[in-house]
C-alpha cells in the first residue's frame, strides 16, 4: 500500500500541484520506493520567481532556488480526537542546512529528496503534517535570516540549522500571528527579505490494509511569503517651485504606503496551496503580515502626526554629480549648479545641464544594467492590509528648506484594472504575499548585440500623470503600476 501525498508547501516558486492524480501536475522526479520508505521531495522553484542575490530587490530576473541556504522540516503529529487534529505537537525538527549545495537542478528550479532514517521515521497508528521553512542565512546586513517565535507563548526558536524544538503545539487559526509559525518583528529600520514556507496534506499512517508498510512520497513545494516592490524612474526634474519656499531643489524619490507590518505569519492559509493563477481560476491573493510599525513619513495632504510608512528612498545624489560649482544647499542652483528656466518653460531634468549620471550599484549587487539617466530602488515587503484613510501608495518628489524635508510633488499609484480583485479599488488595495508591485518596467536592458528586446522602460517623473500598477506574473502575479 505505497501512499504517494500531494504537499502543497509554501515556496520560491509558483507553479503550484493542483492533483496526485494529474500527471502534467507531477513537476518532481517521484522515486521507485522500497517497501516502508519514508521520502520527503522538497521543491524550491526557479520558475516564476524573482533574483535574490542583489539586496535590495533589482531585478524581475527568474532565479532564487539557488539563494536558499538553510530549509528546516518540521514535522507534527496530528490529534486525532478532533476533526481537523488540531492542535498538533511539534514531533520533530529535522535542519536542511546545505540546501544550496545537497539540492539539484530540475526543469523547475532545485528540488531535494529526503528520506527519513531510524528514529526519524514516522510510526504507524497517526497522522502528521509537515511544515518546511526556508530562507538564506549567510545575509548579515538584512533579515533574513528571520528568527521565528512560537505563537502559543511568544519564545524565540532557534536558527533553522538547530534542532531543539520541541513540545510545541499548533493551532490553525483565520487570525494572523495566532497559528504557529511566526518571525520575531522586524527592528525600526531593518529591511524585510525573503522567506519561503509551506505545508503538507495530511499524512495518514493509520494503516488498515497492510500494518507492514508505513511507506509514503510526500512533496513540499515552497512559496515566498513577502511581496516585492521596484521603482524605476528617469526624467526627474531639478526642481520644483515650493511656493513660499521658492524653487527648492530635487534631493529625493521617496514610496510611501498606507500601513506597514512588521512580523509574518508562516502557518497562515499554508493548507491550501492551489491557491495559485496557474490554478483553478484562484490567486494568491493572501496578506500574511501582521504587528503594525511606527509611521515615519507623511501623505503629501497630511496637516497633522505621521500617516505614512516609507518603503523606498533614493537619494539623487547617489545617481546624479553636482556640478562643481555647487555648494549643497536648497536651491537648484547651489545643490545642482542648475539656474531656474524662465516660467512657463520646461525644467531640466537630472542628468542634464551641468549633472552628469552615474550607477551607483555598479561592482556591487551583480551589476545591475540600468538606463542612463534612471535611478532604481526596491525592497521586500511584508503584505498589510490596505487602509481606507490614504491610498496604498503615494510616490513623492521630496526637497528641502534647511530645516526639513518638503514633498514637493506627488504621484497616486493605480492599479491596473487586470490586476484587482474583489477587494481591490484602483489606489486602494492590499499588499499581497508572492506578489510584486513595480512602477516602471525591468525588462533586459537595451542589449547591443541585440537591441530593442525586451528593452527597460522607466517611468518618466516630468509630468503629473497618474501611477498605474500591475502585478507581474514572473511572480505569482507582477504589477506594472502608473502613476497620475
Amino acid at each position: 500500500m505505497k501512499k504517494q501525498l500531494c504537499v502543497m508547501a509554501a515556496a520560491c516558486g509558483l507553479l503550484s500541484l493542483a492533483s496526485c492524480s494529474d500527471d502534467e501536475n507531477v513537476i518532481i522526479d517521484q522515486p521507485v520506493l522500497t517497501e516502508g520508505e519514508q521520502v520527503i521531495l522538497l521543491d524550491v522553484q526557479n520558475t516564476d520567481v524573482l533574483a535574490t542575490k542583489s539586496r535590495p530587490l533589482y531585478s524581475t530576473e527568474n532565479k532564487g532556488a539557488e539563494e536558499v541556504t538553510d530549509v528546516a522540516l518540521l514535522i507534527f503529529k496530528m490529534d486525532p480526537a478532533t476533526n481537523d487534529g488540531y492542535p498538533m505537537t511539534l514531533e520533530r525538527v529535522i535542519p536542511i542546512s546545505r540546501w544550496d549545495q545537497l539540492s539539484t537542478v530540475y526543469n523547475y528550479g532545485r528540488q531535494y529528496s529526503y528520506k527519513l532514517e531510524g528514529t526519524q521515521k514516522l510510526k504507524a497508528g497517526s497522522s502528521y503534517t509537515i511544515i518546511a521553512v526556508g530562507q538564506n542565512e549567510t545575509e548579515s546586513d538584512v533579515i533574513p535570516p528571520y528568527k521565528i517565535v512560537d505563537s502559543t507563548d511568544g519564545s524565540s526558536i532557534p536558527e533553522l540549522t538547530e534542532s531543539s524544538w520541541t513540545d510545541l503545539n499548533w493551532n490553525a487559526s483565520a487570525v494572523n500571528g495566532d497559528g504557529f509559525l511566526k518571525t520575531v518583528a522586524l527592528g525600526e529600520g531593518i529591511r524585510a527579505g525573503e522567506i519561503f514556507s509551506g505545508t503538507s496534506v495530511p499524512v495518514d499512517l493509520n494503516i488498515s490494509n497492510d500494518a507492514n508498510d508505513t511507506g509514503f512520497t510526500a512533496e513540499v513545494l515552497l512559496k515566498r511569503q513577502v511581496a516585492g516592490v521596484i521603482g524605476y524612474f528617469n526624467q526627474i526634474p531639478a526642481y520644483v517651485n515650493a511656493g513660499t519656499d521658492g524653487n527648492l531643489a530635487t534631493r529625493k524619490v521617496r514610496l510611501v504606503a498606507s500601513a506597514k507590518n512588521t512580523q509574518i505569519d508562516l502557518s497562515r492559509s499554508l493548507g491550501d496551496q492551489s491557491d495559485d493563477a496557474t490554478g483553478e481560476g484562484k490567486t494568491e491573493s493572501v496578506v500574511n503580515g501582521f504587528t503594525p510599525a511606527t509611521a515615519d513619513a507623511k501623505y503629501m495632504a497630511s496637516t497633522g502626526d505621521d500617516d505614512a510608512y516609507i518603503v523606498y528612498e533614493i537619494d539623487l545624489k547617489d545617481w546624479f554629480v553636482p556640478a562643481e560649482t555647487a555648494n549643497g544647499g536648497v536651491s537648484p542652483q547651489d545643490y545642482w549648479g542648475i539656474n531656474p528656466v524662465a516660467e512657463g518653460t520646461e525644467i531640466p531634468t537630472l542628468g542634464t545641464n551641468g549633472t552628469s549620471w552615474k550607477n551607483p550599484l555598479d561592482g556591487t549587487n551583480s551589476n545591475p544594467r540600468i538606463a542612463t539617466n534612471a535611478v532604481l530602488a526596491g525592497e521586500f515587503v511584508i503584505p498589510f492590509e490596505k487602509s481606507l484613510e490614504n491610498n496604498t501608495f503615494e510616490l513623492q518628489l521630496i526637497g528641502n528648506n534647511g530645516s526639513e524635508d518638503v514633498i514637493l510633488r506627488k504621484w497616486n499609484v493605480k492599479l491596473d484594472a487586470a490586476s484587482k480583485t474583489a477587494n481591490d479599488a484602483d489606489y486602494i488595495y492590499n499588499i499581497y504575499r508572492n506578489h510584486l508591485y513595480q512602477i516602471g518596467k525591468r525588462g533586459g536592458g537595451d542589449d547591443p548585440v541585440d537591441p530593442g528586446k525586451d528593452p527597460d522602460e522607466p517611468q518618466p517623473l516630468d509630468n503629473t500623470q497618474d501611477l498605474t500598477i500591475k502585478i507581474n506574473d514572473n511572480w505569482e502575479i507582477i504589477h506594472n503600476m502608473g502613476i497620475d
